[in-house]
């Protein structure tokens, strides 16, 4: 086998590993993911909650100044009616009067508090929209920063498997051509497959200078008399 059959085959091995790889990393992604929506979906509830008990205080609060002010007119209510009384007024213009005036102000007082309502919901309301707002705004940014550590873990493995490929064929091409040539058998290699060899020793010194040197002559005197014939 050349060179580039060893490649191929183990480029292809790699091909299966990586394959197996991204399939399980996509999993842990998906799980991932999948605990990220129902954090955020648990922060959403907790949000609503805290919404829902904020504004049922603030009716609790308008409601009590309701009762408030009812007190207040039905107390005003009967100074009015014991002072007109007194002053035998009761069936005057005078008493009509000011009984109106007490239901006027309690009139008033009861819209005050609903104004406030309405101000302290709508306030309320702004701030829950927020807060969801910030809860979708961290899912999305927790969200890309583990498809991206997925996506990063992908492309590193590949490509320390496309080296280990590059290895593993080098060093198996190498220790075949070795081998054989350790035993006189360098002849039996294609000029192509002498060439690349010798290239690939040629690429790194300290294998020329130490280990494969007597191999690596033998090739080149092979490779010296396929050419020159």
């Amino acid at each position: 086998m050349s060179y580039s059959d060893y490649l191929a085959q183990a480029r292809q091995d790699a091909l299966t590993q990586q394959s197996a790889y991204e399939s399980k990393r996509k999993q842990q992604l998906k799980k991932v993911l999948s605990d990220l929506e129902a954090t955020t979906s648990k922060m959403n509830d907790a949000t609503r909650k805290s919404y829902d008990a904020a504004v049922q205080a603030t009716r609790q609060q308008t409601q009590s100044l309701y009762d408030r002010n009812a007190i207040r007119e039905a107390v005003s209510r009967k100074t009015v009616a014991e002072q007109m009384a007194n002053l035998g007024l009761s069936d005057s213009g005078l008493n009509r009067s000011q009984l109106t005036a007490v239901s006027t102000a309690r009139s008033h007082a009861d819209a005050k508090a609903a104004t406030a309502e309405q101000q302290a919901i709508h306030a309320l309301q702004q701030e829950l929209f927020t807060a969801l707002a910030d809860n979708e705004k961290w899912l999305g940014g927790q969200k890309a920063d583990a498809e991206q550590a997925a996506e990063s873990d992908i492309q590193k493995q590949l490509a320390a498997l496309t080296a280990q490929a590059s290895d593993n064929a080098a060093a198996t091409y190498k220790a075949e051509v070795s081998s054989s040539a350790g035993a006189g058998g360098g002849s039996t290699y294609s000029t192509d497959d002498l060439i690349q060899y010798i290239k690939l020793l040629g690429m790194n010194d300290q294998y020329v200078g130490t280990y494969f040197y007597p191999h690596y002559m033998e090739l080149v005197y092979a490779l010296r008399k396929r050419l020159l014939g």
